[in-house]
This record gives structure tokens, C-alpha cells and sequence, in this order.
């Protein structure tokens, strides 16, 4: 909260300090970096100091914001229920070619609890493929479910998982 001082003014013989607080908000879910809502917002207040009036400008604006941001934050989890959460999945590796990549896709669709699987980028050249997944359980149960899977698959026996962080992973294969 950024609260401005406004001044001092005189009323009705009293002193009252006048004060406009600046909200900016941002909801991040910290499981997989989706942006849950943004709202920003200003409100004023006055009081007999100064301190006071920004104390009330501060919780007027966060009073404000809170709403909406309540309301973006219930409709995020009923959408994340009904669709899974997103992974982007980065595989890499100076072998892998357009049959690995086929079957690697291939492997993920055949998860269970894998609700929608976008091919976001393949450059041949470089040996890197994008690919975005939504998955409905945990975070750690995806990678878990897709490790298994790919151990099996004698094609992705040399696999590595790269430095990983929220719900972006980062796969090699030697």
C-alpha cells in the first residue's frame, strides 16, 4: 500500500489530516504460477493525524480490492477443478528426434487423470519441444505418474529431469 499525504484542513475547528491510499494486487498460485487475479485501487480518509487517515485510507482500499480479488480467486479454483492443473514441459536433448517426441506425447495423453495435451513448440534443429499439459490431481503426483511412465518406455531410458520449478519441468534426454 502506497499511502500520499494529502494535507492538513480545518473543520468544523479541528485539525483533520487527509490521506489517499494506492493498492496494487496480484494473486499468484504458488503450486503452478497462474495468475489468479489483479486488481488495483485508491481510496481516502481523513483523521486527526496522520497516521490515522492513512490508516484508514489502507484498510478502505484493501476492504475494496478484497472483493473482487475473493470473487477472481473462488472462480480460479472452480476452473482448476473442472479442467486440472497446467504443466508446460520443456524436453530437450541432442537425440531427440520426431519419433521420440511422437511417442513422448503419446505417453502423456495415455495418463490417466491428463485432460488436455497442446504441442506449443518443436524446433527440430535444436532438439526442443514445448509442450503444455493439464492435469486433474497434485502437483507431485504428475511427475510422479510421468516419471513412472517414461521409465518403462525402454525409448526414454536416458532421461533426466533438468532444474525444475512450480509447474514448469525441465526434462533432458542423454
Amino acid at each position: 500500500v502506497n499511502s500520499v499525504y494529502n494535507g492538513e484542513e480545518v473543520w468544523k475547528g479541528k485539525i483533520n489530516h487527509a490521506t489517499t491510499s494506492n493498492l496494487v494486487i496480484k494473486m499468484v498460485d504458488t503450486a503452478n504460477g497462474q495468475v489468479l487475479g489483479y486488481e488495483q485501487g485508491s481510496e481516502s480518509a481523513v483523521g486527526n493525524a496522520a497516521t490515522v487517515a492513512a490508516q484508514r485510507s489502507s484498510a478502505e482500499v484493501g476492504v475494496v480490492i478484497g472483493k473482487t480479488l475473493s470473487n477472481s480467486m473462488f472462480e480460479y479454483i472452480k476452473n482448476r477443478e473442472k479442467k486440472g492443473y497446467e504443466y508446460v514441459i520443456f524436453f530437450k536433448g541432442a537425440s531427440l528426434n520426431v519419433k521420440e517426441k511422437t511417442f513422448f506425447i503419446k505417453m502423456l495423453r495415455e495418463l490417466e487423470g491428463t485432460t488436455n495435451i497442446n504441442e506449443r513448440s518443436w524446433d527440430m534443429d535444436a532438439h526442443v519441444l514445448e509442450v503444455v499439459v493439464s492435469y486433474k490431481g497434485s502437483s507431485d503426483e504428475f511427475k510422479e505418474t510421468m516419471f513412472m511412465q517414461m521409465w518403462e518406455d525402454p525409448l526414454f531410458a536416458n532421461f533426466n529431469e533438468a532444474k525444475s520449478k512450480g509447474s514448469v519441468i525441465n526434462l533432458i534426454l542423454n
